[in-house]
């Protein structure tokens, strides 16, 4: 009777070791899961004009939870009907190094040039570009954000309707 009471506890003190040890593996995998990609804490993509037709600067304003490194890219995707194909020019009242400015059919791409410093998390980063066109008629859109890190990775995609 002694043995089954002891091989009983054995077998509980084992389930309890095992569930103890999954417990710590999905933990970790979620705090890795959750430090690998940046949140936004809040984004604003909008027109200093924005009636129809109109060629003008865009703003774009986010803060992040992880830090902007200083060759990062910002890329905006604008939906079909607007015309990028003048945009050449960007700015920041927040970022200091500069920038290359690059279209690709409905994508602009704003590259960090590597001279400023990181942005650091919660810090507000503010971006403008001009000559966009906004289309022929006013309405919803969706305009997708999306920013690429030192090595290429997605930090952070942002998807704004307006």
């Amino acid at each position: 009777m002694g043995e089954i009471h002891l091989q009983q506890l054995r077998n509980d003190k084992m389930k309890n070791i095992i569930r103890i040890a999954l417990a710590i593996v999905c933990i970790f995998c979620f705090s890795s899961l959750s430090a690998s990609g940046a949140t936004i804490d809040s984004l604003s993509v909008k027109p200093v004009n924005p009636e129809a037709e109109a060629i003008t600067i865009y703003e774009v304003n986010f803060v992040l939870s992880d830090t902007l490194p200083s060759d990062a890219v910002i890329t905006v995707t604008f939906p079909d009907g607007f015309d990028l194909s003048r945009v050449k020019l960007a700015g920041s009242s927040t970022i200091n190094g500069g920038f290359k400015v690059s279209v690709d059919g409905q994508r602009v791409a704003i590259k960090r040039s590597g001279l400023g410093r990181p942005i650091l998390p919660g810090e507000n980063v503010e971006v403008k570009f001009a000559n966009v066109r906004n289309p022929v008629a006013e309405g919803e859109y969706v305009i997708t954000v999306e920013i690429l890190g030192d090595v290429k990775e997605v930090i952070a995609t942002i998807i704004r309707e307006k």
